[in-house]
């Protein structure tokens, strides 16, 4: 957005309310990483990691995102 002299870029939607969220859980939660388990099931579907590597993290059920409608489950490191 902008014009030739002053430019600024901008993200808006689901994505990055999410992404925001998540980022305010690791505060509230007092943790270092918080993932979605939709991260979790792309990162198992593509093979990126073997299950031993997944196994640090933490999964909590009912967690509530700011701005997203019912609770999900994230997994914390």
């Amino acid at each position: 957005m902008g014009d030739p002299q002053y430019l600024a870029f901008a993200v808006v939607g689901d994505t990055v309310n999410v992404a925001s969220g998540l980022q305010s859980l690791t505060r509230d939660l007092r943790v270092t990483i918080v993932v979605s388990q939709d991260l979790i099931d792309a990162v198992r579907a593509e093979g990126v990691f073997e299950e031993q590597e997944l196994a640090e993290l933490k999964r909590l059920e009912g967690q509530s995102i700011r701005g997203r409608d019912g609770l999900v489950t994230v997994w914390t490191l």
